[in-house]
């Protein structure tokens, strides 16, 4: 079964580096268990700040990466670490 994506995946991954800066700016860096919650209100008000446009564009990006897969750069993003 295929993995379905959402806009908000999409959007998570196209922003990844601004969400990650802005939390590092809040003392939250990678690997501290409050990252996770930091990393879900970060992109919840990235979201806020896009155009309805913009999340269109992400909703059909989502539909593209369910239907067919996601690019590769994504892909090896979601590989497992015991996989690598």
């Amino acid at each position: 079964m295929r993995q379905a994506y959402s806009a908000r995946s999409v959007i998570a991954y196209q922003h990844r580096d601004e969400i990650d800066k802005s939390l590092c700016e809040q003392g939250f860096p990678r690997g501290l268990q409050d990252y996770l919650g930091g990393y879900q209100r970060e992109v919840t008000n990235i979201i806020k700040d896009l155009s309805a446009t913009e999340i269109e564009d992400a909703q059909e990006e989502a539909k593209k990466w369910t239907k067919r897969a996601p690019p590769p750069e994504v892909q090896a993003r979601y590989v497992p670490l015991s996989y690598r």
